[in-house]
């Protein structure tokens, strides 16, 4: 049972951590194609053609050349004010998956 939720947290872990990646990815496409002037229904339409029903929305289009007019260069998310996420940390991983091997 354990193993499980350990297995799914991990698993969990590390789609999120693909999200993230892809996020970036088409952020940095939206700011590429902002920057040689093409607007966002064409973004977007770009996205739809390509990835079809995986497009990101036109409202994320949207924000994000927004954010790229206000001068923004990141790409990656801001930090966000709250409780951090401790349980999935390779610490904690680590020593519950320490402890399953002692005593299985």
């Amino acid at each position: 049972m354990l193993h499980a939720f350990l297995t799914s947290n991990i698993a969990r872990s590390a789609l999120k951590k693909y999200k993230k990646m892809e996020n970036e990815n088409l952020r940095f496409y939206i700011q590429l194609r902002f920057k040689l002037g093409i607007d966002a229904t064409r973004i977007h339409n770009d996205f739809k053609s390509t990835l079809g029903d995986k497009a990101p929305s036109y409202s994320f289009v949207t924000k994000w050349i927004r954010l790229f007019k206000e001068g923004r260069e990141n790409l990656e998310d801001e930090q966000r004010i709250g409780r951090p996420i401790t349980a999935t940390v390779p610490t904690n991983i680590d020593a519950v998956r320490n402890f399953i091997e002692e005593d299985p």
